[in-house]
């Protein structure tokens, strides 16, 4: 309470308060009007009610939840303002109208942040970013990027905004936090239906976009933790001639290819796990990251293989055990935030049963193989630059197979299928060899054929080497390969062998010959049928 001006105050009948509309309000218990209090104090109206936005660079700016530190303004597609959000010290975000200065938005139209950059972005094609707040905003902005945000934060997201994304490549960062991970997904799922392409990212260090841009890392760095979903058709006008191919980049002596997905199966004591560890310590070797994610060896047995191999101090790798864990998607998104870090040559899995079974997954189901591998093998691969290495076992049958067990949809997912056979057993004190064949290479710059020399010595560990030899010349009947294969998808991809049989056109002979090397690469999964009979399964139709 203070003496009021505007009369002969003899008590305090003044009463000075914060306003919600404007900073200062003026009550005089004596009944004098405002205007006559605001005279008699040498004040104008327009000095209590003026906003403070001018006072913006670097001092605190007057709202009725405290002062704050930022003011943000949402403009429309031309530019005009339309409302501004404030950030205070106490990270409250109060929001004030352009049109009377009201601190409540009303029937406002909501607008996302930045829109008119969003929109010049979108149509230049460029990559528009969504973060969580205005701040993240800003930053990315200072790091050359074009971003938004919905206003309100996390859980805001309305309908209208859906339109201003039409045909955009967007990349969400989500906050590191069960809040800003579901309205991340909750952004994408508005957004599938008109954006060109989605992916969600998070910061490598922090909680942010701000947090990871003002730890030093780039916008290229974000770990992304759902890869792009091209969400609609798109017609690509290619002219091959004039394409720039670039050659594979490879690791571990041209066998294993950076960015690809390879299979490494075979029987028990064949030595493929051993391959895999020597092959990561040749990457370690040349000074490169590896992670081994084991489902089935443990820390001693993997160690015991290295130190076998001639594992030296100082030479080391990322071990990843799962013991007991079910495998999630939430591990996707550790793992991603570990390959930003690391940036690994190789990621090795052993093996591919056990982490499909961890996930709740079927091995011998299509949809389910293929779901594990484009949204965590072939996802790792791809988006880290890694060569990713997928231990696997041999099938049951007792006829040897050219790929490994489970469903077709393995193979279909993977980019470099090799298979490895024992020639002759090794052990710590016994030389041994093995036959290692490419079954398939979807780029085409492997050798097919390998011998692979396991040499014991005294001190009980072991050398390996890898030569080339000459390439088997195994038949395969392509023609009716094809043949077998249009039948079955003419027919809703399910016959008997006598179906087949009356069905293909040809020698009888040739069209099992064709069944039976389709079904050994993975093309058709056999499988019991009705009275005692075999039905054949199109995983995949041939095309070679």
């Amino acid at each position: 309470m203070a003496k009021c001006p505007a009369h002969a105050d003899r008590e305090a009948s003044l009463s000075v308060k914060r306003g919600t509309e404007q900073p200062v309000i003026f009550y005089c218990h004596a009944g004098c009007e405002r205007d006559a209090i605001l005279a008699a104090a040498g004040l104008t109206l327009a000095d209590v009610s003026k906003p403070h936005d001018e006072r913006r660079n670097g001092h605190e700016i007057w709202t009725p939840r405290g002062a704050a530190l930022a003011v943000y303004d949402y403009v429309d597609e031309r530019g005009d303002l339309l409302f501004q959000v404030f950030r205070t010290g106490g990270k409250q975000f109060p929001q004030r109208r352009a049109s009377n200065g009201k601190w409540s938005l009303g029937n406002v139209r909501r607008v996302p942040y930045r829109l008119p950059k969003v929109l010049d972005a979108i149509k230049a094609g460029k990559t528009v970013y969504i973060a969580e707040g205005e701040k993240d905003v800003r930053a990315i902005e200072g790091a050359g990027g074009v971003a938004t945000t919905s206003p309100g934060g996390a859980g805001k997201w309305r309908d209208d905004y859906d339109q201003f994304f039409a045909g955009a490549a967007v990349i969400i960062v989500a906050d590191r936090d069960e809040p800003g991970r579901r309205h991340a997904e909750d952004i994408a799922r508005h957004l599938r239906p008109v954006a060109r392409s989605i992916a969600i990212a998070e910061a490598i260090t922090g909680k942010d976009a701000a947090d990871h841009l003002a730890a030093g890392h780039a916008l290229t760095a974000f770990a992304i933790v759902q890869p792009a979903e091209h969400t609609g058709l798109r017609v690509i006008d290619l002219e091959p001639a004039t394409e720039v191919v670039e050659p594979p980049s490879f690791t571990c002596s041209d066998m294993l290819y950076l960015g690809g997905v390879h299979t490494l199966s075979g029987p028990p004591d064949c030595g493929k796990t051993t391959l895999a560890c020597w092959w990561m310590l040749q990457a370690v070797r040349d000074g490169r990251h590896v992670l081994f994610l084991d489902e089935e060896g443990g820390r001693e047995l993997v160690t015991e293989k290295f130190q076998a191999l001639g594992a030296a101090p100082g030479e080391r790798i990322g071990y990843v055990p799962f013991p007991s864990l079910q495998w999630s998607q939430s591990d996707v998104a550790q793992l991603a935030h570990i390959l930003a870090e690391r940036q690994p040559a190789i990621i090795a899995w052993d093996s591919a049963a056990a982490f499909l079974a961890r996930a709740g997954l079927d091995e011998n189901a299509a949809a389910d193989v293929t779901r594990f591998y484009a949204q965590v093998l072939t996802f790792c691969a791809r988006n880290y630059g890694a060569a990713v290495l997928v231990v696997d076992h041999d099938t049951k049958n007792s006829e040897p197979s050219r790929y490994a067990r489970g469903s077709g949809a393995k193979l279909a997912a993977t980019d470099v299928a090799y298979k490895i056979e024992a020639i002759r057993p090794f052990s710590k004190t016994e030389d041994g060899t093995s036959k290692l064949t490419v079954t398939k290479d979807r780029r085409g710059w492997l050798h097919r054929a390998h011998e692979v020399a396991f040499n014991a010595s005294l001190s009980g560990t072991l050398a390996v080497a890898i030569t080339e030899r000459a390439t088997d010349a195994t038949f395969r009947p392509t023609m009716y390969m094809h043949r077998v294969s249009d039948v079955l998808v003419a027919n809703g991809g399910e016959l008997t062998q006598n179906d087949l049989l009356a069905r293909v056109h040809g020698n009888d002979k040739h069209i099992k010959e064709a069944l039976a090397v389709l079904i050994d690469e993975g093309y058709i999964k056999r499988r019991p049928g009705p009275r005692n009979s075999h039905l054949h399964e199109l995983v995949v139709p041939f095309n070679d």
